[in-house]
């Protein structure tokens, strides 16, 4: 009986084994860090929804009425801007002119052509802001801003009909797009639009218009504007602190009839391009 055996060989590189248990392993992994860097330009503001002028006695028509820090605006901004305030009604923006819109007339007829025509100029509302314009550096460049006083009312008066015409005075807007600043403005709260732009910026220390004081720091100054608003109608109301107030009445004679009328300010911030 034949036996017949199978041997199998078993060979163990055990130099290779060796060499591979050696080696080092790695594995990786990454994260993308995506940087975006979103331009800042915010403009707060506080302030009444509506400032009332109520003119009922003879004080206030000569005198005029004045809501002292009636609004309050704080820009915070990473670029450069400028900011500036633009007087509109539906009225101005239907092409009737840039007159305020007239709600009511308490009286008619004849009695109202007599007493005059119900018509009020946008820019017989006058701005007084503490802090000046430092575009370029300069406070209160005429006609930058609105930091010059309030002309008092005996003045005015002594002027004459259309002899005065205030620097405090609202820019007015005859456009339905009031935000663009080619349209009306020629003073600004804050910065220039002009050639070249200049506005406020975070980027250099402005530390005069800032409510933190002097010796601040770039980049930390905090703008704020307190304004004030003025309306003096005079006696007769003739609104003489407006520029184009006796063009739109047709001449010395035709004076604002009692009634009631309303208006709106905007506050444009843009960044100087």
């Amino acid at each position: 009986m034949k036996k017949i055996i199978y041997s199998v060989a078993v060979i163990v590189a055990m130099a290779s084994f060796t060499k591979s248990a050696m080696a080092q392993l790695t594995d990786e992994k990454n994260v993308t860090i995506n940087v975006d860097l979103q331009p800042v330009l915010q403009l707060d503001m506080t302030t009444p929804d509506h400032l009332d002028f109520t003119f009922s006695k003879i004080s206030d028509y000569v005198g005029g009425i004045t809501k002292y820090g009636a609004t309050q605006l704080r820009v915070s901004s990473s670029v450069s801007w400028y900011l500036y305030a633009v007087g509109t009604s539906q009225a101005a923006q239907g092409g009737l002119g840039a007159i305020m819109d007239n709600q009511a007339q308490y009286l008619e007829g004849a009695a109202a052509g007599v007493q005059g025509l119900p018509i009020i100029s946008l820019d017989a509302l006058e701005l007084y802001q503490a802090q000046g314009n430092f575009a370029n550096g300069v406070a209160n460049v005429s006609p930058l801003d609105y930091s010059s006083p309030f002309t008092s009312g005996s003045v005015i008066a002594a002027a004459g009909p259309g002899g005065f015409t205030s620097t405090n005075s609202i820019d007015a807007s005859l456009s339905a797009t009031p935000y663009n600043f080619a349209v009306a403005p020629v003073k600004y709260v804050e910065g220039n639009a002009g050639a070249p732009a200049n506005g406020g910026s975070y980027l250099t220390s402005l530390s005069a218009n800032s409510v933190l004081g002097a010796a601040t720091t770039a980049g930390t100054d905090q703008y704020v504007f307190n304004i004030d608003y003025r309306l003096l109608p005079g006696l007769p109301v003739i609104f003489p602190a407006s520029p184009t107030t006796f063009g739109l009445l047709g001449g010395a004679g035709f004076y604002t009839s009692p009634g009631a009328y309303t208006m709106d300010v905007k506050y444009i911030l843009l960044q100087a391009l």
